[in-house]
């Protein structure tokens, strides 16, 4: 199986890209934003929330820059992460006895557990 390196992932989009040029006609230039519209009449057509989506992105985009410690963060930064996953903690331990079975959910979900992933290995690079 080929490594998924953030290279590999940038020819995707090249690949995709180029193919939109050829269907569309369109320049290097225009492509992305037109590319971009047209999977918001996408989304919008098949009851997607294209926001969410492009948020969705943006999460995965700066974890998989971490990962491969790509990130610069600025010093500053790595404060802030630190106490944005302090935060976190704290948040997710006050959630304990209120209500069980909603801890659990909480602390089980992908979306947790990825997020304090990306904190934690962001602030630790940008140390």
């Amino acid at each position: 199986m080929t490594e998924l390196t953030n290279s590999l992932r940038a020819h995707w989009a090249a690949l995709c890209i180029r193919r939109f040029m050829e269907l569309t006609k369109c320049g290097l230039e225009d492509s992305l934003g037109d590319l971009l519209a047209n999977l918001m009449h996408w989304s919008q057509h098949n009851n997607f929330d294209f926001d969410a989506a492009l948020d969705r992105a943006r999460f995965h985009y700066e974890a998989e820059l971490v990962a491969e410690g790509a990130a610069n963060f600025p010093e500053d930064v790595a404060g802030d992460l630190h106490d944005a996953l302090s935060g976190v903690m704290k948040l997710i331990s006050g959630l304990s006895g209120v209500n069980s079975v909603v801890d659990e959910e909480i602390l089980k979900s992908p979306e947790v557990s990825r997020a304090l992933v990306v904190i934690d290995k962001a602030a630790r690079a940008a140390s």
